[in-house]
């Protein structure tokens, strides 16, 4: 449904007001906003269609048209609010609904909000919801006392639809009995019939609110209304109900107030077709006949009418009078003509049928209905003799509506036949023959096929059958027995222009291989022996050999053609055809060296000659003047590989060794230069050092050749030959140089340096290759170690350095400890001893440090790169950390006093100050009393500075924690306070306060660090 118009939903609104399918349809079509679906003018359709809902009084359908309607009145505010005030109206007085009442009040005071009439109404809708009970039993009071019954069935109606709208539960009952009720009082009242409708409808009794609509239509005053209530009451016995009967009698009352109803007739119809009642069909269609009908209602009445008596009840003399009438109104009805054309069907009522016929045919609209109607009625004239001149005239009116009529032409070809009128038969088929279009031809061929014995045998003109037969040949180029038929005749009249075109004609439409060959050789023997046109002759015998190569007659006579008028190039094309089909080896060979002279010599195709020559030679290479040839054509064309190819020919052949020398060195320049080969060049070069070993130029070229080749085992063994390892040397470091493979150039220079070591016996020469290599490869270690003793000799040590770095980086966990310290250690030693590089030779001693921190030579090493470097404060800072790492108490307490002891000699006050929490620890370690200074050490020191307090401090503080001396020896705790009270000083004082201080301290500072380092303790 989503896909119909407005208009087609329209209509089925009017066929039934309360198909919610169709309003819904129809609100989809208008939002779809299809120009299609919607149509020109959507809101007058709308417009037109409501108006009509509201003369039968279908309020939901009016309703749900307004709502649509709304929707398209943007550009219109007054018209939207009319609409809506309407609805609200009729939601509130036809459909019983208050609160969709409300709601389209509100929306039209959105419009309007000052409209007055509106805003009464919404005050009386909430009065009534708020009183709405004592309202409603007002009126069933006002309704008791009322005298007149129309007063009475209006206040009951009114109370009846108070409580159905406004009372929660309990309200059927109460409702049903007041609308019975008002019904009873005023069985006629159209309005309580429809509002108490509405209450049936939403609860679903379809049969009460049937039998209501019933009974109300019978009581009715208007004849309108009576209608409408009995077409609802009928809609809903047939569909909701399926009550046939019912139905039956509802539409029958529907008739009785509007005959001819098109519901009411197609619902009837149906019923008594379905139920086989034919009177009661026939009686229903002659009462809707009786009555006053519009032109096309009456010709449907008709034609049911006869149909019913003709094939229903089989009575066709019955039904004929309908008939009669019906062909009055439409000569050209379908249903009347089918019934004559049987009612009529004897030889003695075929004019009075003709006759209907005819007239059926000038009323006809359409070209094919009027074909139609002129066959039939030319084929009815055709079956007797009396019509046989109207037959004729009939099938002429049918080629006039179809010119191309296969049947009318048939028909009035035998009609013509029949009466011996062989001109008027050419006429006629001829005019078909011009009326046909170009897109016709076949039709057009086939009609002048049949002119042909027409002409030949009943007129006997011969002039019009060859006429006939280039007319087919025109439209049918390849019609085959046109053309012989034609050849024949142009033979007999001794007109061979004519009759070679006519075989050529026939030879191209031929399938037939053999056929084709037999006209194209006759067509060949008419140019050279009527004629003498060997130019003309050509073409049949190359047509001959385009169908079949293999002919050697036409191959042999286009030989011998192309010969005599010296035309080179197609007879070079026939040797080929020829060689390609000599059995005979020495007939190829000769067909060959005819055809390689042809291209040479006159078509000055040198690549096919060369290809020709060097094929000869191959197969037959004594053949006179071959050799030559493709050797001369090959350097004339620059052709290196066949100009190879004939020189290796004439080396074989060659005795003399000077000439063969001369050759050879020929041969390698074209390997080596043009055909970039040089192996095969390397070869031509050996075998001219095999007949001339001193040849310089073979040996220059062989060593180019092999490095170009990267053969460097033969290079090797070419100076080997000769015991030249300074030559052979510098074509590799030549080659190693150009090289831009890697991997080759890395075995290039290795073995350089090979020879340099074991062949020539001067190893250091090669410290270029070993140089090549670490270019491309920086951590080649081979390359590396090789150069070390290398620049050691040549006091290279800022590049001696880098290699051992190279060695030192080769190195993994794997290696032995012991090397890898003596490697960190070479390094030291180098950037110390040759570049003057201290820190760099404590970074490397430190680095050794790091793997061995527990062998004293690798930390008297450290101690004199630090020494040498003046890293005193990084050297204390590596052995704190070592500190911090071991878990060797004695190993602690030696790097502790050894800290110690370079901050009192090494360092500043700022960095003795930074070492504090080592010799603090070193203070706090307990130790034997015996290993303490004596006391007097710090008595006869004169002028003690702070830093002395600060130590003195340290010493009583290190002391009272709880770490005595030892437990025999009272003195020993008392020595702490003996020192820190001998010379008092002021408490509060901060180490950084402390003036400066000279390089060197006082002994009475240093003590605990001179009388470590010098003893132990």
């Amino acid at each position: 449904m989503a896909s119909l118009t407005v208009s087609h939903y329209l209509g089925m609104l009017q066929r039934d007001p309360l198909d919610r399918e169709a309003f819904d349809g129809l609100s989809e079509a208008i939002q779809s906003g299809d120009p299609e679906r919607m149509g020109e003018a959507p809101l007058r359709l709308l417009e037109a269609a409501r108006a009509k809902h509201e003369r039968r009084g279908e309020a939901q359908a009016v309703a749900w048209l307004i709502e649509i309607e709304q929707g398209l009145t943007g550009d219109d505010p007054d018209f939207r609010f009319a609409l809506l005030k309407e609805l609200g109206r009729l939601r509130h007085e036809e459909l019983l609904e208050p609160t969709r009442a409300v709601e389209a009040y509100r929306l039209a005071l959105e419009v309007r909000p000052e409209d007055e009439g509106v805003q009464q109404a919404l005050e009386q809708l909430e009065q009534m919801a708020e009183s709405w009970r004592r309202i409603a039993d007002r009126f069933v009071e006002e309704a008791q006392d009322a005298s007149d019954a129309t007063v009475r069935t209006s206040f009951l109606v009114r109370a009846g639809s108070l409580v159905w709208q406004y009372r929660q539960k309990g309200k059927a009952r109460e409702t049903d009995k007041l609308f019975r009720d008002a019904l009873r009082s005023d069985p006629g009242d159209v309005r309580a019939a429809r509002l108490y409708c509405v209450t049936l409808r939403a609860r679903d009794r379809s049969k009460d609110e049937a039998a209501v609509l019933m009974k109300a239509g019978g009581a009715a005053r208007g004849r309108d209304d009576k209608l409408n209530l009995f077409l609802v009451a009928a809609r809903l016995y047939a569909h909701k109900l399926e009550q046939a009967a019912k139905a039956a009698d509802a539409y029958c009352h529907v008739l009785e107030f509007a005959p001819g109803h098109d519901e009411a007739m197609s619902f009837l119809v149906a019923h008594y077709t379905e139920s086989e009642d034919w009177d009661s069909l026939v009686s229903l269609y002659e009462d809707a006949l009786r009555s006053r009908q519009k032109l096309e209602q009456e010709r449907g009445i008709l034609l049911q009418l006869g149909m019913v008596h003709w094939r229903i009840r089989e009575q066709p003399e019955a039904a004929e009078p309908y008939f009669g009438r019906l062909r009055k109104i439409d000569p050209g009805n379908a249903g009347m003509l089918s019934f004559y054309r049987e009612f009529l069907a004897t030889d003695e009522q075929r004019p009075r049928l003709l006759t209907i016929l005819a007239d059926a045919q000038r009323v006809a609209g359409g070209a094919d209905e009027k074909l139609e109607l002129a066959l039939e009625l030319a084929r009815q004239a055709s079956e007797t003799e009396a019509t046989l001149e109207r037959a004729i005239d009939a099938w002429k009116a049918v080629q006039r509506i179809d010119a191309g009529n296969l049947e009318a032409r048939a028909a009035l070809t035998d009609l013509y036949r029949r009466a011996e009128k062989w001109n008027a038969l050419v006429e006629v088929m001829r005019a078909e023959i011009e009326a046909l279009g170009e897109d016709e031809g076949e039709r057009k061929v086939t009609l002048l096929r049949e002119l042909v014995p027409i002409y030949r045998d009943h007129l006997a003109l011969e002039t019009m059958v060859v006429h006939t037969y280039n007319a087919i040949l025109e439209l049918a180029p390849g019609d085959l027995p046109a053309l012989e038929k034609l050849g024949e005749t142009y033979e007999a009249m001794g007109r061979h222009n004519d009759l070679i075109q006519v075989l050529m004609r026939r030879a191209e439409a031929t399938e037939e291989v053999a056929e084709k060959v037999v006209l194209l050789e006759r067509v060949a023997h008419i140019w050279l022996e009527r004629f003498a046109n060997y130019n003309q002759a050509t073409k049949p015998l190359e047509a001959i050999l385009e169908v079949q190569p293999d002919n050697r007659a036409a191959l042999a006579q286009l030989r011998t053609i192309y010969t005599k008028k010296r035309a080179y190039q197609p007879l070079f094309d026939v040797l080929e055809k020829e060689l390609g089909l000599a059995e005979d080896a020495s007939a190829a060979l000769e067909l060959k060296v005819e055809l390689a002279r042809l291209a040479g010599d006159r078509l000055h195709r040198q690549s096919d000659a060369i290809t020709l020559w060097g094929e000869i030679v191959d197969e037959s290479p004594e053949t006179e003047g071959a050799l030559a040839a493709l050797e001369k054509l090959s350097e004339r064309e620059k052709d290196w590989p066949n100009l190879a190819r004939a020189l290796e020919l004439r080396v074989k052949d060659e005795g003399d060794d000077k000439e063969r020398v001369r050759v050879l060195t020929k041969l390698g320049g074209i390997y080596a230069e043009h055909l970039d080969a040089p192996e095969q060049a390397a070869s031509a070069f050996q075998r001219i050092l095999a007949v001339d070993p001193k040849n310089g130029r073979a040996m220059r070229t062989l060593r180019e050749a092999y490095v170009a080749a990267g053969d460097f085992t033969s290079l090797e063994a070419l100076y080997a030959e000769r015991g030249d390892w300074e030559g052979l040397v510098e074509v590799l470091g030549t080659a190693a140089e150009r090289t831009e493979d890697v991997d080759l150039k890395v075995r290039l220079s290795f073995r350089a340096a090979e020879i340099y070591r074991e062949r020539i016996g001067e190893a250091h020469r090669a410290f270029r290759n070993y140089e090549r290599i670490l270019s491309v490869e920086p951590k080649n270690v081979d390359a590396a170690r090789a150069l070390v003793p290398i620049y050691e000799r040549d006091e290279k040590w800022a590049r001696l350095v880098g290699l051992h770095e190279v060695l030192l980086g080769a190195q993994t966990e794997e290696t032995p400890r012991e090397e890898r310290i003596e490697q960190l250690h070479r390094l030291s030693e180098l950037c110390l001893t040759r570049l003057g590089d201290e820190a760099a030779a404590f970074g490397w001693a430190r680095s050794a440090y790091a793997i061995a921190p527990t062998e004293p030579v690798v930390l008297e090493r450290l101690e004199s790169a630090a020494a040498a470097a003046g890293s005193w404060e990084p050297f204390s800072q590596v052995l704190a950390s070592r500190v911090d790492a071991t878990d060797d108490d004695a190993e602690r307490m030696a790097l502790r006093r050894r800290i110690a002891s370079v901050a009192a000699e090494r360092l500043g006050p700022e960095e003795a100050v930074s070492s504090r929490p080592s010799w603090s620890r070193l203070l706090a370690t307990p130790r034997p009393c015996r290993r303490w200074p004596p006391s007097t050490a710090l008595r006869d020191s004169s002028s003690p500075s702070r830093s002395c307090s600060r130590v003195s401090s340290s010493v009583r503080k290190t002391t009272t924690r709880g770490a005595p001396c030892c437990a025999s020896s009272p003195s020993c705790a008392r020595r702490p306070w003996e020192i820190s009270t001998a010379r008092p000083r002021p408490t509060g004082r901060s180490w950084n306060s402390t003036p400066a201080t000279p390089r060197r301290w006082p002994r009475s500072i240093a003590w605990p660090w001179t009388r470590g380092a010098g003893t132990r303790w």
